[in-house]
Formats: C-alpha cells, sequence, structure tokens
C-alpha cells in the first residue's frame, strides 16, 4: 500500500506537468527510495518469475499491483514529465537517489522500454545535475 500511495503522488503530479508540486513530488521520491531495498528486491523477483509464481507468494499490495508495475508506472511518469523530475534541485537529487538505487530493477524488470526510459532519466537527469 505505501508503494501505491507513493506511486500514485509521482503519477498524478507528472501528469498535471506542475512544477508548484515539487515538494510533495521530492517527498514521494524519497519515499521510494527509503524503501529501495525491498522493494527493487521483490520487483526483480517478480520480474524475473513473472507468471511462475503464484501472486500471493510475493509482497504485493492491497490490490494486487506488483512492485514491478509500480516502479513501472513511476518510471513512465516521470520519463512522460522530465521537466517536472528535475524543475528543483531537490527534486533532482532525489532524482539521481531514484537512479541508483533502483538501478538493478531497471536491468533486469520485464517491462517493455523500461531500460531505455532508465537510460534517458539518467541521461536527462544528470544533464540537469551538471549545467
Amino acid at each position: 500500500h505505501y508503494m501505491k500511495t507513493c506511486v500514485n503522488i509521482v503519477t498524478e503530479i507528472c501528469s498535471t506537468h506542475s512544477r508548484a508540486n515539487w515538494r510533495q513530488l521530492e517527498s514521494a521520491i524519497f519515499c521510494i527510495n527509503a524503501v529501495s531495498i525491498e522493494a527493487c528486491k521483490f520487483a526483480v523477483s517478480e520480474s524475473l518469475q513473472a507468471g511462475s509464481v503464484d501472486k500471493n507468494q510475493l509482497n504485493n499490495d492491497s490490490n494486487g499491483e506488483l512492485h514491478d508495475t509500480l516502479l513501472g508506472r513511476c518510471v513512465y511518469s516521470l520519463a512522460e514529465s522530465p521537466d517536472v523530475a528535475t524543475c528543483n534541485p531537490l527534486v533532482l537529487a532525489q532524482m539521481c537517489r531514484f537512479i541508483g538505487k533502483y538501478g538493478n530493477w531497471f536491468a533486469k524488470s520485464s517491462q517493455p522500454g523500461i531500460l531505455d526510459l532508465g537510460a534517458k532519466l539518467s541521461l536527462g537527469t544528470f544533464e540537469t545535475a551538471t549545467s
């Protein structure tokens, strides 16, 4: 439930393309980063075992959405709104941490195109951070 709430906040803010909500975005990404070890472990496990494991065996939220799916939604939202994802130095710092903490998941996710989006996010974020 925790992960779903944070991802929903990121998705909502990115869909409105509003830079005014940067504090909420930074907070949500911070929270996603805070649970990265467990979330990444479950997401990679779910991605590698997709279809061969009973969903009840994995740590999924109350609606049955798996961590792999939630992280995918988060990345898709951030990639669609790079101006929002890098609108403030604090958000930018959290984005850099997010990319670093979920790097293993980017490489192993079963979501189509997620590695390319991860690379796009990485390049855009680091380019903004160094300019």
